[in-house]
């Protein structure tokens, strides 16, 4: 049995709020941690999403916009089910991304689906790192959520009993020991890995339990979810000793 292990990790201060620790990375949804956000970016609309929550007896303990993410995630989760059953974790993210606007790059883990990783981008940069890599390209499956499947956050009562309509053909496993990267930044990860995959906004990436890795584009819109191109796996044309401090004491003067 191969050992599994998903981490997250964070290095600026929250854009919103002061520098302080209840205001810096990562966020969670509750006391007991159910779901973990890191973001890179801005949610325009999080004033009236945490409004609306606070409503529903969330309670919020910092000044940033990514804790709303946290307890949106936990409310979708308990309130939004499809074909009567509870949704998958990239499902749950893609519901997320109907909510919330702005410029994010998300990395999000749960105890409500162990060992797995969600990871989505729109606006702000994200690129997957894998090692190794023995594929020329990521295969990307469309995602939808149609207008009947999303409730209101606003309602008080945003329960959905609606069919899904999104089937997603399961890639097969990685037939060897795998790693997955991703950071904003291509620099951060070639210590481990030259072999990328940049996202596209509204790219979303799941890896599963067994780490197995499944790529979707999410869209609003069912007229446009037949077509999604295949992400190629890009090699850096960069060394680790090009983005080191060198001679320098530090890495800004």
């Amino acid at each position: 049995t191969r050992a599994r292990h998903v981490g997250l990790a964070h290095t600026r201060w929250a854009t919103h709020g002061a520098p302080t620790t209840s205001n810096c990375h990562p966020h969670t949804s509750d006391p007991d941690s159910q779901f973990v956000v890191v973001h890179n970016g801005i949610i325009t609309n999080y004033r009236p999403l945490k409004e609306m929550l606070m409503t529903k007896g969330f309670h919020f303990d910092s000044d940033t916009d990514t804790e709303v993410i946290a307890k949106l995630l936990k409310y979708l989760y308990t309130t939004i089910r499809e074909n009567q059953r509870p949704l998958t974790f990239p499902r749950l993210v893609m519901h997320l991304m109907h909510e919330i606007e702005g410029a994010y790059a998300l990395l999000l883990r749960s105890t409500a689906f162990p060992n797995e990783l969600v990871a989505c981008k729109v606006g702000s940069p994200l690129v997957l790192g894998l090692k190794p890599s023995h594929r020329a390209e990521i295969i990307v499956q469309k995602g939808t959520i149609r207008k009947s499947e999303v409730p209101s956050t606003s309602s008080p009562n945003t329960t959905s009993h609606s069919n899904a309509h999104s089937h997603f053909p399961k890639m097969e496993a990685d037939p060897t020991e795998v790693q997955y990267y991703l950071s904003s930044d291509a620099s951060a990860i070639i210590e481990h890995t030259d072999k990328v995959v940049y996202f596209e906004d509204n790219d979303l990436v799941h890896v599963g339990a067994t780490g197995r890795l499944e790529m979707f584009s999410f869209t609003n819109s069912a007229a446009t979810r037949a077509i999604a191109s295949n992400r190629t796996i890009a090699t850096l044309d960069m060394e680790l000793e090009q983005i080191m401090k060198g001679s320098y004491p530090h890495f800004m003067l």
